[in-house]
Formats: C-alpha cells, structure tokens, sequence
C-alpha cells in the first residue's frame, strides 16, 4: 500500500495579490472618507466626497498593505470588476481627528 507521506504533492501555484491589469472607470483620483472598515475581512467601503454611493474596498487595494479605519480620508481610483464599482489603489490622505470632549 502507498502511504500519504509518499504520494508527490503537486505544487501550488503562486497568488496573484490582483489582476495584472486594472481598467479605471476615470483617470482622475477621487477623495472620500472610509465610511465602515472590518479589519478581520480586510474590506469595507468608502463613501466619497462627492456624494455618490459608497463604494467597495478591499485591503489588497490599499497601497501600502495596511489597513483602514473608519474616518480616514483616502484618495482612488474606481474600478468596475465584475460588474461592481469599487475602490482600487487607495493611499491615506490622512485621519480624521476624533472630536474633543
């Protein structure tokens, strides 16, 4: 009998942390405020300056590889993937100060 130890393991492919190519909706970086952040999924969504709809963000979007919490102003781009608008390449601008008691 062939035992598990001895079987070959097929290798794993490398992930890739995004698609190679990001198609922006516009060429212009918009500002926002991140509206709700859960750092355990490492998503959350962004709601812009403009007053559009909150848009979705994921940390692998987040340059820098950390996380966001909610207040913090961030600049975008929008991206459409999978039919859904998202945030993509989102930098801290900064944090919103918490209010004085």
């Amino acid at each position: 009998r062939e035992r598990a130890a001895d079987r070959a393991v097929p290798a794993a492919r490398p992930r890739a942390s995004r698609p190679p190519k990001v198609d922006y909706d516009d060429d212009e970086r918009v500002e926002g405020i991140v509206d709700w952040y859960d750092a355990l999924k490492d998503q959350g969504f962004i709601r812009p300056s403009d007053g559009s709809a909150d848009l979705f963000v994921h940390g692998s979007d987040v340059e820098g590889g950390k996380g966001l919490k909610k207040g913090d102003k961030v600049s975008y781009f929008c991206s459409t993937r999978s039919g859904k608008s998202r945030a993509v390449d989102v930098c801290k601008v900064s944090r919103r100060p918490k209010p004085r008691a």
